[in-house]
């Protein structure tokens, strides 16, 4: 039993991605919106906070680095899914990463579905 919870362990700090390792490995939905980037962030800050994941809620921050607004969840450093919102000429563009995890799929379709009425 102890191996096990050794080997769950180890398996599961593997699938810990930064914010800046998910960048790297690129978005995995992009999505364009007339509306602007602030808006946006609070409307998505407001819904991942309150939306419950595997029977909790994970919370959700935002932060501005230059134009780029960043919507996460989990601590900044291990992000388990975020959105980057960007000003362009007709809006925002806004892309969504999310880590690889058991749960994926499941999650993915949960955090979508509150991001889309933001946009």
């Amino acid at each position: 039993m102890r191996k096990l919870l050794v080997m769950l362990t180890v398996l599961g700090m593997a699938g810990c991605s930064s914010i800046a390792d998910l960048r790297q490995d690129g978005a995995v939905k992009e999505f364009q919106s007339p509306k602007a980037p602030d808006s946006i962030a609070e409307c998505l800050v407001d819904a991942w906070q309150s939306q419950k994941i595997s029977g909790a809620a994970q919370g959700a921050h935002s932060q501005r680095l230059g134009d780029r607004l960043t919507v996460y969840t989990g601590d900044g450093a291990r992000a388990l899914e975020f959105a980057d919102i960007i000003p362009n000429a007709s809006g925002s563009h806004v892309s969504y990463y999310q880590a690889n995890s058991l749960m994926k799929n499941s999650n993915m379709r949960h955090r979508l579905a509150s991001l889309e009425p933001c946009l």
